[in-house]
């Protein structure tokens, strides 16, 4: 099953930033007040991912907003499943088709 991209669904969802291009404002090391959770299945998952959406006013304790965060889930889900598409540079492909 894949998943679409929760964050186009999300009404208030604001562009997407790099968090690396920002300051870390929280150190996620001493981040407090987190709770474990597991999942039995897939549609566990995607019934929790649609509360939280629908839910107001989600104050998450990180540097990530919940668009962020599901966007981050989404590709890692969705690349576990297919594959990383990732690429090496030009110079690299070029030099192994020798």
């Amino acid at each position: 099953m894949r998943l679409k991209n929760v964050t186009r669904a999300l009404p208030f969802a604001p562009p997407l930033v790099n968090p690396k291009a920002l300051a870390m404002a929280v150190n996620p090391r001493h981040v407090r007040g987190r709770h474990e959770i597991t999942f039995q299945s897939l549609q566990q998952v995607l019934d929790d991912v649609e509360k939280l959406a629908a839910a107001p006013g989600i104050h998450t304790l990180g540097n990530w907003s919940l668009p962020q965060l599901l966007n981050h889930l989404t590709l890692i889900m969705n690349c576990s499943i297919d594959g990383f598409q990732a690429q090496a540079p030009w110079f690299i492909r070029l030099l192994a088709s020798l």
